[in-house]
């Protein structure tokens, strides 16, 4: 459909809602398969967790009306969708988790032909999913997400996050261990294997290790500085950053604390951060 300036126009018809009551029980059992994966795609480059069947992502949006009315959009799908998904977050910056996750959800419906905002907006349902504390729909938009790009830090991270709900500590090491071989200074995730089934206090040193590489590769920049350092990590309450500080004889430029983006500790909200 379009417009006499050959503007393109979308049209959408809502199905009508069946009249079933929701039986979150029943729904909590149900599972599906994973999506299928590019066509030269290797098994072993393939998470364990998308090795078997996902959890339904099927929430209870009983409370959304639907009479099956028509809509008509302006613009091209890729368009459309990336307004929903601007939408969704503002939703998400206002805590509104449920609208954002219906607005990325529209967004999908118009099956975006940019592969980017697509991942993006599977990302942002997980998110939103995180948030709700709906565990189901993180690991099957994280799967999603991954299937599209196979470095997507977010969706393995979110992926570790609901496979630790689920007490499946392998599969969430595995999604740790994935992210860390593209992303070795990923503080979020690193600050994840903290927990006790996925290694515990490894993931200090491990910290401590990847702070001083980082710091030698600044030194290497300048030969006429030759200091001893101690590292400590240190964590920002108020800001919610993680960052390494060197304690060092003198302060110069090249000695300046490295600051790493980090997701905030458990009771600050929102814990997930948008695209």
């Amino acid at each position: 459909m379009a417009m006499e300036d050959d503007e393109p126009l979308l049209l959408r018809i809502k199905e009508r809602r069946g009249l079933i009551a929701y039986d979150s029980e029943r729904i909590a059992r149900m599972t599906e398969d994973p999506p299928p994966q590019p066509e030269g795609r290797k098994i072993e480059e393939v998470p364990l967790f998308m090795r078997k069947k996902l959890p339904v992502n099927f929430p209870d949006n009983s409370h959304i009306p639907m009479y099956g009315k028509k809509e008509i959009f302006k613009g091209t799908q890729n368009e459309v969708a990336l307004e929903f998904k601007n939408k969704g977050n503002e939703f998400f910056r206002a805590r509104k988790w449920w609208d954002a996750r219906e607005a990325y959800s529209d967004a999908l419906e118009f099956n975006p032909s940019d592969l980017k905002l697509k991942e993006v907006l599977w990302l942002n349902i997980a998110a939103a999913n995180i948030e709700l504390q709906y565990w189901p729909g993180v690991l099957n938009p994280a799967a999603r997400a991954i299937t599209l790009n196979l470095k997507s830090t977010k969706a393995y991270y979110r992926a570790a996050r609901a496979l630790i709900h689920y007490e499946r500590y392998e599969e969430a090491l595995d999604c740790c261990k994935r992210l860390l071989a593209f992303d070795p200074y990923n503080e979020a995730i690193l600050e994840l294997m903290d927990d006790p089934n996925l290694g515990g206090n490894v993931s200090k040193q491990a910290k401590t290790e990847a702070a001083r590489q980082a710091l030698e590769k600044v030194y290497k920049v300048s030969t006429s500085y030759h200091l001893t350092m101690h590292v400590t990590h240190r964590f920002d309450r108020t800001t919610g950053s993680s960052y390494f500080k060197p304690s060092l004889s003198s302060l110069t430029p090249a000695t300046f604390p490295i600051s790493t983006q980090s997701y905030p500790k458990s009771g600050m909200i929102p814990t997930c951060t948008l695209q």
